[in-house]
């Protein structure tokens, strides 16, 4: 039954669409099976090649993970994919220049079960069916090589152009769904998205990237980076996006306001930089961002609202091997967020017009402390403890910046002690257990265990059962709006999620990940509209999710590649009303191949998604379809010509809270230019 909704889904664009995008499938179909299986050309006696390095895998468009391929999130450590407690999705370099995925919103959208919107301000994760509308992706943890970037005030995850880096400066994006956390405390309670930045051999030298689309948006970025023989190494980056006559989200906005179209704009400044010596590592970046948005005011005159953002954060990382058997590992960072709003309030004909400015500052420093023991071959230890201390969390509430209307400062200190035991029962089983503590000034108090049995059934065959139990603390944005209100404080929310999963290296071109999970939770907090500008939080009816998540990865002797994800996925209250904001079936699938010469390459994308549920009325369901086209002009040279959802699929998503349907973006027609020189 499902394959008929999912058919319908795909093809759901009308009828010009419906047959572009069949003959576009049609077309790639036919390139798929007209892929030779062997090289006839060559001889039957292969020389002995020596197996690929760490970068050479990483640069293969793999969602699903050979064992071979290091990764780190899923154990807080690098370790093969194929030891993992988890399954880790991941999206490469490659695949992001060559997709031209601008933002990180971009690059998750392509990993099995995320759904990405937006309010042409911020962008909003759905995971696994669990998209709370209002909530600013804080049931995901977002981290930077390691150090964490939810801010303090609302837990956030910032997921467009005002992320901390380009898109073009990250090597890799490991995002591991389920139950984390055991290993990360709080925010984990979805998975965990970890944000890997290149290398500074990666980005040695100078480079220049720019890119423009007729949806008024410019990108330009600039690096450097030095390696010295010594061991010192560092890079500088400096980035901007512009964004100006940006379409407003309304369906049918009204023609007054679309004449200010030309003052809805968005401009995102980046600063990052990393110095590398021996086991010593810094890392910093810094994003500022504003935002005016023109708007209406009691719908009888125009106004102008304008955000200003500010965040950074610097971290310095230091590890030594102490003996053959122990490692410790330090991580100390300190981050702050600044907003600032500013609306009219009054009409502007008055003598003294009035302004309602909202202003919003945290501060916070956190400390990471580790120990890997090898106990012996086949058992190893991690033992770690971590804080963070929340120097401040306030926000205030004035007109003109002058009448304070409310004022709150606060701090916060979290304390998190973790241990994980990893068991290599038989060369063929392997047993993981964890179990963390959380403490925090806000009376957290949280257990949350793990336990997870991966089972080499044989060489090509992998089995994962996994347990896990975490949890999210209502943020401090939460929890003052209710004591504003003089409300109950929402309870921290739960979820115990089990999950099988089983991975095949079919051949060594075809391999696959089949996940099946439940999640139970409890004490959801959501959201409804008490007031303007003022939402009331509380702790929701229990939850129940399932569904299932198959990936496919094909790669040809010819360098054509294939992959595919479905996702179905059921999120259910008790009384089997099903959450709004979340589509139940996810299809994505991207193609590329080189065209009649090698440094000529075509990438197709398709993403589908089936109707979602919303306060004022189901969300229909649509597909999107990308084509981009590039060429390697020169080992230094690239350039790029992309047309993104040509079908100028207008869908519509409710990702506040209320009943407000905002449009998505329409069709984009880019070009980009990419050059390494000295």
């Amino acid at each position: 039954m499902w394959q008929n909704g999912l058919v319908k889904m795909i093809f759901i664009s009308g009828k010009p669409a419906k047959r572009l995008a069949f003959l576009l499938l049609q077309g790639i179909s036919c390139v798929v099976l007209a892929q030779p299986t062997e090289q006839q050309t060559q001889p039957q006696t292969q020389p002995q090649t020596e197996p690929p390095a760490l970068e050479q895998l990483l640069q293969q468009q793999v969602q699903n993970l050979p064992a071979s391929i290091e990764v780190s999130t899923a154990s807080r450590m690098q370790q093969s994919a194929g030891q993992a407690a988890q399954v880790t999705y991941l999206v490469t370099a490659e695949q992001i220049a060559r997709l031209n995925l601008r933002t990180l919103g971009e690059v998750l959208s392509l990993l099995p079960g995320l759904y990405v919107s937006s309010d042409s301000s911020y962008g909003y994760l759905t995971s696994r069916g669990i998209g709370r509308p209002g909530d600013y992706n804080s049931r995901l943890l977002f981290l930077v090589d390691g150090t964490r970037v939810n801010d303090n005030i609302y837990d956030a995850g910032l997921i467009g152009s005002n992320f901390f880096l380009d898109t073009r400066l990250i090597e890799r994006v490991e995002y591991s769904p389920g139950s984390a956390s055991t290993l990360y405390g709080n925010n984990a309670f979805l998975g965990v998205v970890n944000i890997i930045s290149k290398k500074v051999y990666q980005l040695q030298g100078a480079q220049l990237f720019a890119g423009i689309s007729n949806q008024h948006q410019h990108d330009l970025l600039f690096s450097y980076g030095l390696r010295h023989e010594s061991g010192h190494e560092g890079h500088l980056a400096v980035s901007q996006t512009q964004r100006h006559h940006i379409p407003f989200p309304f369906p049918q906005a009204p023609a007054l306001l679309q004449q200010q179209r030309d003052s809805n704009q968005d401009n995102n400044n980046r600063l990052s930089g990393s110095y590398n010596y021996r086991q010593f590592s810094l890392n910093f970046a810094r994003v500022q961002r504003d935002r005016l948005e023109p708007g209406f005011l009691a719908d009888t005159w125009l106004t102008e609202q304008y955000i200003q953002n500010d965040v950074a954060f610097v971290s310095v990382r230091f590890s030594k091997q102490l003996s053959p058997t122990l490692e410790w590992f330090s991580h100390l960072s300190s981050n702050r967020m600044n907003l600032k709003t500013v609306t009219p309030i009054s009409e502007p004909e008055f003598t003294a017009p009035e302004q309602l400015v909202f202003n919003a500052q945290g501060r916070w420093t956190s400390l990471d402390q580790r120990l890997s023991y090898q106990a012996s071959a086949q058992q190893q230890w991690l033992f770690g403890f971590d804080l963070q201390r929340d120097h401040r969390q306030g926000y205030r509430l004035s007109i003109d910046d002058a009448l304070t209307l409310a004022s709150v400062a606060s701090d916060n200190l979290r304390r998190g002690l973790f241990v994980q035991h990893e068991w290599q029962v038989t060369p063929a089983h392997r047993l993981i257990s964890g179990l963390r503590y959380d403490h925090s000034a806000e009376q957290v108090r949280e257990f949350s265990p793990k336990l997870s049995w991966l089972w080499q059934a044989s060489q090509a065959d992998q089995w994962r059962v996994s347990y896990g139990r975490a949890f999210r603390a209502p943020n401090e944005y939460e929890l003052e709006n209710n004591r504003f209100l003089q409300l109950p404080l929402p309870q921290a929310e739960q979820i115990d999620n089990l999950e099988l999963s089983w991975q095949r290296q079919w051949t060594s071109d075809w391999h696959s990940t089949l996940s099946l999970y439940q999640n139970h939770i409890t004490d959801l907090i959501s959201a409804v509209p008490e007031a303007p500008d003022l939402l009331l939080f509380f702790n929701d009816q229990p939850v129940h999710a399932k569904g299932l998540e198959l990936s496919v990865l094909h790669q040809w002797k010819n360098s054509s590649e294939l992959s595919l994800s479905l996702s179905l996925q059921q999120a259910r209250y008790r009384d089997q009303q099903q959450l709004t904001n979340a589509a139940e079936q996810l299809f994505k699938l991207t193609y590329s191949r080189a065209l009649w010469r090698d440094n000529l390459r075509l990438d197709y994308r398709l993403f589908a998604a089936s109707k979602r549920p919303a306060l004022l009325r189901p969300q229909p369901g649509f597909g999107r379809h990308d084509l981009l086209l590039n060429w390697q002009v020169d080992p230094e040279l690239q350039l790029q010509l992309g047309l993104k959802n040509l079908t100028d699929r207008r869908n519509t998503d409710a990702p506040l809270p209320g009943e407000l349907e905002l449009t998505q973006a329409g069709r984009q027609l880019e070009c980009s230019l990419s050059w390494n020189f000295f």
